[in-house]
């Protein structure tokens, strides 16, 4: 299929992802509705693992051309995206874009952040290929202590109406709206696993000042790079499956809210966004916060669509920045 650009201004940069469909703030579709004989699944356990070859064969040479580029300029973070799925899969692109162009590209993942110690120590035990360079705990850490105990005052029990508890966390948004608008991403810091003490949030390089790329080095906000932050949003309050779903008033809401305020920002926008999360989840609530910004997009992804035997469906919303991207329709 002809890549079709949606936007002619600024540095041009691919997405290869499926045509949508507009429904109001935020598009949809259903990735079956392509017109594209896809061809059939993987056939063993190994093959499973052979996805970037057969995607590879797919496209044109333009689009090869494309996202050889794209990777050499990439820049990843994540947020709770699964125990490092997000750099694995990268790193299994980037693998196979070295090979075809027999270049040594290094990947550049400059951020991870999870709660729980023990992804925590699954993000620190990976491979320096792939390892993020920092990684960070809860995104509560990352507020200043007085902001983040006024905060907490404000969530009303478990025991309130959830239209109070709404209520509150509007009041909270404002609040978290506010700071991350006057505070430069420069100045915000967490601590860091990896080093032991906090470090600058989002930066490429380690804290006594040296860096291990040793390719020239691209900064996660710089014009230059194509930066991409993955979500993985917690399930539990939005999951049917949960017992104590409360949606936007549940106890992930402040976490949530918080990466909303990093990514409205101003002074912190990534150029692509790719949140998970459970089928029930609706993108319209990022739309109505970050909608300005970004084009929200969503759909509903399983291995089932690609041939595979397996089946978990999960809800995908990709966010376009709409200053910096150029979309192609790629099937």
């Amino acid at each position: 299929m002809q890549s079709t650009p949606t936007k002619a201004d600024g540095p041009q940069k691919l997405l290869l992802y499926d045509p949508l469909t507009d429904k109001g703030h935020v598009k949809r579709t259903d990735i079956k509705d392509c017109n594209v004989q896809r061809g059939p699944g993987p056939l063993c356990y190994a093959d499973r693992f052979k996805w970037p070859e057969r995607c590879w064969g797919k496209l044109s040479d333009d689009e090869r051309h494309r996202l050889c580029r794209n990777m050499r300029k990439l820049c990843a973070s994540s947020h709770m995206s699964g125990c490092g799925g997000m750099e694995l899969i990268l790193d299994q692109i980037l693998l196979l874009v070295n090979k075809q162009t027999g270049e040594m590209n290094n990947l550049r993942c400059v951020h991870a952040c999870d709660s729980a110690d023990h992804c925590q120590n699954i993000l620190a035990s990976m491979d320096a290929r792939h390892r993020p360079k920092h990684i960070h705990k809860a995104l509560e850490d990352r507020l200043p202590l007085e902001l983040y105990l006024e905060l907490k005052e404000m969530i009303p029990d478990g025991h309130v109406l959830i239209d109070a508890q709404r209520c509150a966390y509007r009041r909270i948004k404002e609040k978290l709206f506010d700071f991350f608008d006057r505070t430069p991403h420069m100045a915000r810091s967490s601590h860091c696993v990896v080093h032991g003490t906090d470090c600058q949030l989002y930066s490429n390089d380690d804290p006594d000042g040296l860096t291990s790329d040793s390719q020239t080095r691209l900064d996660y906000w710089s014009s230059d790079s194509l930066s991409i932050n993955c979500a993985g949003l917690i399930c539990k309050d939005v999951s049917r499956e949960s017992k104590t779903r409360r949606g936007d008033a549940g106890n992930s809401a402040l976490a949530h809210l918080i990466w909303t305020a990093e990514r409205r920002s101003e002074n912190g926008q990534e150029d692509l966004v790719l949140v998970d999360c459970t089928v029930d989840f609706d993108a319209s609530s990022i739309a109505a916060d970050l909608g300005q910004r970004y084009d929200v997009y969503q759909t509903t992804v399983n291995a089932t669509d690609m041939g595979d035997k397996y089946s978990r469906p999960r809800a995908m919303a990709p966010m376009l920045n709409q200053e910096r991207v150029v979309t192609s329709d790629v099937c």
